[in-house]
């Protein structure tokens, strides 16, 4: 299990390139190796793996726009690569579906919606997997940070 500071906690000051970068130095002070990029301002993907590399923190996952992730799913999966970030998370219930009370039709619904995003992203874990198992590591170790495709955090 990693335990990783939420950056949405700290959203107001991640907002821009040079407060991400005093943001995660603190973070890194405080003895984090390992965060969730969520409520920042718009970053670059590269900015943001190079800063949680100066600081020896790892992305492991993110709150992606929940429309993104069903639009540009391509370029999402991208972004997680260039990161490092190996989940794909949605924060809530995109408001389409929730607007009239959570049940089993707007439940429904958002599974049709989002299943096909959901597959492209597994596709590429799955192969991300098979690469891990051919080079030898310890197929439980990676089982263990394995996102799911379109999971939500806890």
């Amino acid at each position: 299990m990693f335990i990783g500071a939420q950056l949405y906690t700290v959203r107001a000051f991640t907002q821009t390139e040079k407060d991400f970068a005093e943001t995660m130095k603190k973070i890194a002070g405080i003895g984090y190796k390992y965060a969730q990029i969520s409520g920042t301002g718009p970053l670059a993907p590269r900015f943001v793996a190079d800063v949680c590399a100066e600081n020896d923190i790892k992305a492991v996952i993110t709150h992606t726009n929940q429309q993104r992730i069903k639009d540009e799913t391509e370029a999402v999966i991208e972004d997680h690569r260039i990161m490092g970030a190996k989940y794909v998370g949605i924060g809530s219930m995109p408001g389409a579906y929730s607007s009239e009370g959570i049940g089993a039709d707007s439940a429904k619904r958002f599974i049709e919606d989002y299943l096909p995003a959901a597959e492209k992203i597994k596709a590429v874990q799955a192969g991300a997997f098979r690469q891990i198992l051919r080079k030898g590591k310890n197929a439980r170790a990676y089982r263990t940070a394995a996102p799911s495709p379109a999971r939500t955090t806890r």
